[in-house]
């Protein structure tokens, strides 16, 4: 055997060696973080929404009921009292200033809600279809129902007026939509026609700007079921392609990034500095990293195939809603190997070490071969 081959022989495991030892304790060193349970509330607050404003917390439910809670500075809640609607709160609601948005069915409502115990209603609105989803902003409301864009002005709730209606030519998917409002362009999913924006700085004459379809994977189908926007980032969750992160790169021109997994029960997310923040109906809360948006992560997971109803931020801390409790979670550093990365880490180096063992394997089949031919 040649000597530059010998020599060969033992330096390279030792380089291979030390190549996969720097690679793993770098990536274990990562910084990362955990949610820390600080406080919590019990309860029974299946199938509810959970709402935030000012120091109160608010549950809404499907038994026509709006339980408030006061919060103090360290973030401990205290139940106040609760409000009887005529109305089923936990499709969709909104508090703003001193109002309550909601809808059901395909009537949009508006309610007075003065210091949080005197309301009334003062505006409802019928639309031809059920109503999904919707976004107030200022005197506009923009309603997304099952096939077309209704937008309202509700400066004066009792006399709300419709300004336009919008279904692109009549080819809206007809079925769920899911709309996010950001800088006079309107985010809405499509179901399997993926995302739409549409640009609503004239109320008047809405028109779509940009279409995305999301089926690129290996899988053709497609079913958009939720969204989120914020400045630099617009998150799809997917039911066939997994959370799906793009870059905002101006309001209607976006580039993927990457993709990692979400139940497709999530029924709330949200952007915030490096994380995305996901309520999953039936698998508990989860913490996206997106430090790196290319190879997004789960950083944590809390009430883990338990259900998990919503969550409002208190900057990058949550109070999430589970099936019986109000939790309150503060974002710490993690002590000790990071154990997402770590795992990531193992599978990559076993990858790796799967691949140089049919290399080798292959090698010195071939060696074999050769110098069997040259003794026959």
């Amino acid at each position: 055997m040649k000597k530059w081959i010998k020599v060969m022989l033992i330096i390279l495991p030792i380089l291979i060696s030390s190549g996969l030892s720097v690679y793993y304790y770098y990536e274990i060193s990562k910084p990362w973080y955990v949610l820390d349970n600080i406080n919590k509330i019990e309860g029974v607050f299946e199938e509810s929404k959970l709402l935030k404003q000012e120091d109160h917390l608010f549950v809404a439910t499907n038994q026509n009921e709006l339980s408030i809670y006061s919060m103090s500075q360290n973030n401990t809640v205290i139940f106040k009292s609760i409000v009887k609607f005529n109305v089923t709160l936990n499709q969709k609601i909104a508090i703003i200033d001193n109002f309550i948005f909601t809808v059901e069915n395909n009537n949009f409502y508006i309610y007075n809600f003065t210091n949080y115990t005197n309301y009334g209603q003062v505006g409802k609105k019928n639309a031809s279809t059920y109503i999904y989803d919707f976004e107030i902003n200022e005197n506009i409301a923009y309603l997304a129902t099952s096939f077309e864009l209704i937008i309202l002005n509700i400066s004066n709730p009792r006399n709300m007026s419709i300004i336009s209606t919008y279904t692109e030519n009549n080819h809206f998917a007809y079925g769920k939509h899911k709309i996010s409002y950001y800088d006079e362009f309107l985010y809405l999913t499509d179901t399997y026609r993926g995302l739409r924006i549409i640009n609503v700085s004239n109320p008047f004459k809405p028109h779509q700007v940009a279409q995305y379809f999301v089926n690129f994977f290996s899988n053709p189908e497609s079913s958009i079921s939720e969204i989120a926007v914020s400045e630099k980032y617009v998150i799809l969750l997917d039911r066939y392609n997994g959370l799906l992160i793009y870059s905002r790169i101006s309001p209607d021109v976006l580039e993927f990034l990457g993709f990692t997994y979400a139940s497709s029960s999530t029924v709330k997310m949200e952007i915030k500095g490096n994380f995305i923040y996901i309520a999953e109906e039936n698998r508990g809360f989860r913490l996206v990293s997106i430090a790196d948006p290319n190879n997004p992560y789960t950083e944590t997971v809390i009430s883990n195939n338990s259900s998990c109803y919503g969550f409002v931020l208190v900057d990058q801390d949550v109070f999430v809603l589970q099936e019986n409790e109000i939790g309150f979670y503060q974002l710490v550093l993690g002590v000790g190997p990071n154990p997402t990365r770590k795992a990531i880490a193992i599978q990559v180096i076993t990858g790796f070490l799967q691949v140089l063992a049919y290399l080798v394997l292959a090698v010195v089949l071939f060696i074999l071969v050769k110098r069997s031919r040259i003794l026959q």
